[in-house]
Order: structure tokens, then sequence, then C-alpha cells
């Protein structure tokens, strides 16, 4: 009879709740961002370091944003049969706020560009690429088209426009990035699926093997209790129940074989005079004595 010892493995999250927990933790970040545009609008702290030039536009964008921002949040699970299509709505409306909020707080022009980096690159890692290069060149030409509007019209100075390039080829490299990393863990999220089925299916065919031997085999845990025996192990140790400790349902006569290496010496007898049910050993687990194996 043939004892292993069984490993518990912590079960892995499917791939549809990946998807899942990245959309919320988005969706979270959408909220953080919103209440950041918040702050800039309604506190009287930042009086001092940013002077809001439109007011009433910032503080009526950020209430806005902030509304759908949650809205989002709450609608996460909902929104996973449609991610293709909802999500470029929801970077749209990110891209626009943050639009709207440069223009409205010019001095914050910088910190609020660089926010939507976060939004574009989450979007890139679970997107198709060219839906994230095409969001990601939206947001570009958006904010250089507005800095071209502030260095021409408002004699705003020049270095806005180089500020926006900068932007545009980070929106696009982060993009790019994004869904470079996230078609990998695709790919390996399916590998790891493949493989569980196929682990699943070799585990069906070892346990009918096991079943149909004449060797009894017993599946115990590090507690050493009985997960599994086929019919011989049952039969050998006299009928226990599956879930029962196997220093139960363990003969007298078997532990002294395991720990003295003999049981009525037929250990010492030749193999021909061997009893037909004579038990091969190993160690079931660290809690037994014995660091030697006995096999017929």
């Amino acid at each position: 009879m043939r004892v292993a010892a069984a490993h518990d493995t912590n079960p892995h999250l499917s791939a549809g709740e990946i998807v899942r927990r990245e959309l919320y933790f988005t969706n979270l970040y959408r909220v953080l961002q919103a209440s950041t545009y918040i702050g800039l609008a309604f506190s009287p702290w930042l009086g001092d370091l940013v002077q809001p030039q439109l007011p009433l536009l910032a503080r009526w964008t950020s209430v806005v944003y902030v509304v759908l921002a949650v809205a989002m949040l709450l609608n996460t699970r909902r929104a996973l049969p449609r991610l293709r299509a909802q999500l470029p709505m929801m970077v749209g409306i990110d891209v626009l706020a943050a639009l709207l909020m440069i223009i409205a707080i010019p001095d914050a022009h910088t910190g609020i560009a660089g926010l939507l980096i976060v939004n574009l690159s989450a979007a890139a890692a679970l997107l198709s690429l060219r839906a994230a290069f095409t969001l990601s060149g939206a947001a570009s030409g958006a904010l250089m088209l507005l800095s071209i509007f502030d260095v021409f019209a408002q004699n705003s100075p020049v270095r806005l426009l180089l500020e926006a390039l900068l932007f545009a080829f980070t929106y696009i490299a982060a993009a790019w990035l994004n869904h470079t990393l996230g078609r990998q863990m695709r790919a390996s999220e399916a590998l790891a699926e493949r493989r569980g089925l196929d682990l699943a299916n070799l585990a069906q065919v070892n346990e009918l093997i096991i079943k149909r031997m004449k060797t009894g085999v017993l599946l115990v845990d590090a507690g050493n209790h009985i997960h599994q025996m086929n019919e011989s192990a049952w039969l050998l140790l006299g009928n226990p129940a599956a879930s029962s400790a196997i220093s139960a349902a363990w003969p007298r006569s078997c532990r002294g074989a395991c720990t003295t290496g003999a049981i009525w010496g037929a250990w010492t007898k030749p193999p021909w005079r061997w009893p037909r049910a004579c038990p091969r050993w190993c160690r079931a687990s660290r809690a037994w004595p014995p660091t030697t194996t006995r096999t017929r």
C-alpha cells in the first residue's frame, strides 16, 4: 500500500474576475481624480497657489465629473459584458473633464494633464491596440489644440506647446506599453486555464487508475487525515471512514512495520514467500518518525 501527502492549493482567480478587479480599481482611481478636481475648484486653501480663471466652469465640471465617476464605480460589474463599448466612453469623459478643468484652471494644467496618464494606461491594458492608440491620440490631439490656441490666441508662453507635445508622447508610449503588458497577461491567463483543464483531466484519469489498482493507495494531508483511498487500501485498513485520521485507521501491525521495518518477519522472507497483500511503505508526512522507505 502506498501513502501520498496531499498539498492544499490556493484557488486562482478567473480571467473575468481579474478584468473586473482591474476595472474596479480604475474606477476607484477615477473617483479620486474627481475628488482632486473638487478640491481644486472649491478648496479655499489653494487660492494663493491656484487661481481659477473660470471658477463657475471648474465647479460645475468637478461636480458633474464626481457624480459620473461614482456611477461608474457602482456600475463596475454591469459594465463587464459591454466593456469594449463602455470603456472608450469612460475615457472620453475623463479627457473632456480634464480639458474643461485645464480651461477653467490654467495654473494646474500640468497636474491635470498628468492625471490622464493612468486613465489612458488602464484602458489600453483592457482594449485592443487600435482602440488604445485611438484614445491616446485623441487625448494628445485635444491637448495640443488647446495649447496651440492658448499660445497663439491668448499670448500664453510657448513652453505650454512643448509641455503638450511631451504629454502627447507620454500618452502614446504609456498606451503601447500597457497594451503589451495586458496582452501578455491575457495570454498567460489563457495558458494557465488550458493547463488547469489538462491537470483536471489527468487527475480524473489518475483517480480512475488508482481505483483499479490492486496496490492499496492512501492520500493524506499534513494533519494525517485520509482524503482519498482506493478499494484495496480500504480493505487492508479494515473499512475505515474516508475522513478519519490515519493514526486511528492504521493497524498496529502496519505501524510497527513502518517504524521497525518488520511485520512478523515478512521482510526477511524470500520474495516468493511474501503474502499477496504485503504492503509497500513510504513516509506519510513529517509527523512520522521513519526517514527511510520500505518497498516490496
